[in-house]
């Protein structure tokens, strides 16, 4: 991977190809994308944001171009091309300035979650009525796609599940952004310190912790869900899958934090990784969980020997 880091870096072209040919793969592996994201990430970080804006721009074009060239229908790939790069290009490239900025993980996640939070409020303020908007977006591409596929228990009745689907996809999709960008923030940083600070990045990755004011953030938002109703209720229960997704990241770094100061076998985080592959809500949810908790009692230091690691940098 040190090669593969150093080849990125090595020049303008190099980067471009990379971003440009993984943005193309993930239509087909979607992993892919967060090779995309990790290049500019890692660009960023080590040549500053216009260098990643350039390769940003440029690969979005040539992977306009790819699209077109394929027997993919235009309309598709300008929706495509345009998600790829609002949804995970634009905040990687904002996350991954941040962190060059201020050399604070903590103050990237908080970042991202922050804006997040705001797509998401002018998305309902823009919208309106979200759900409407989702109900019929559902209606046009879900509806004739359960017409060739037989889902067991829905018994071709596909209302109830488009209504459901509607009220909480705007917040699944800004948890998928968070996530999205974290992942390929965590990848980028990782290429780097191979490349510059050896261990740097495990070091900064367990010290995630954004203290009492996420906390206090989450409460307001779970209160917020619980009592309101009409679209401030909505509003706020979409909310929580972003508040729930920071926390979720978070209470990994605090699994990674525990492993590490008690010395415990490598083999806890594999079996926590294997449960994220089939389990996915039930592992973010209890992640979570432990996230939300350690922002108030700072669980890590009941761990920790010798004092908190020290952060290196480039």
């Amino acid at each position: 991977m040190r090669v593969f880091a150093g080849f990125i870096l090595r020049g303008r072209l190099q980067a471009i190809s990379v971003a440009a040919v993984a943005a193309a793969l993930a239509m087909l592996i979607p992993l892919f994308s967060h090779v995309a994201g990790g290049t500019v990430a890692l660009v960023t970080l080590r040549k500053g944001l216009q260098e990643g804006i350039i390769v940003t721009v440029v690969s979005a074009v040539l992977l306009a171009v790819f699209g077109h060239l394929s027997s993919i229908d235009g309309g598709i790939v300008n929706i495509v091309v345009g998600a790829v790069v609002a949804l995970i290009w634009i905040p990687i490239l904002v996350t991954s300035q941040v962190l060059r900025i201020t050399r604070s993980i903590n103050l990237a996640l908080a970042v991202t979650g922050g804006l997040t939070i705001a797509g998401v409020s002018v998305f309902y303020l823009y919208v309106g009525d979200a759900v409407a908007w989702w109900r019929n977006i559902l209606q046009e591409i879900l509806v004739p796609l359960l017409q060739h596929v037989e889902i067991p228990g829905l018994s071709g009745d596909t209302t109830s599940l488009i209504e459901n689907m509607a009220r909480v996809m705007t917040g699944v999709l800004a948890a998928t952004v968070v996530f999205t960008t974290m992942i390929n923030l965590f990848l980028g940083r990782w290429l780097q310190a191979l490349l510059f600070n050896p261990g740097g990045f495990g070091e900064e990755f367990r010290s995630v912790h954004l203290g009492r004011r996420m906390g206090v953030v989450a409460v307001i938002v779970l209160l917020a869900a619980t009592i309101a109703t009409g679209i401030v209720g909505g509003l706020a229960v979409n909310l929580l899958f972003v508040v729930g997704a920071v926390l979720t990241v978070q209470g990994l770094s605090l699994v990674h934090a525990v492993v590490n100061y008690t010395k415990a076998h490598s083999a806890w985080l594999f079996g926590l990784y294997v449960l994220m592959l089939f389990l996915p809500p039930q592992v973010a949810l209890a992640l979570s969980a432990a996230g939300f908790a350690d922002s108030w009692m700072d669980i890590r230091a009941r761990f920790r020997k010798g004092g908190p690691p020290a952060q290196k940098s480039d």
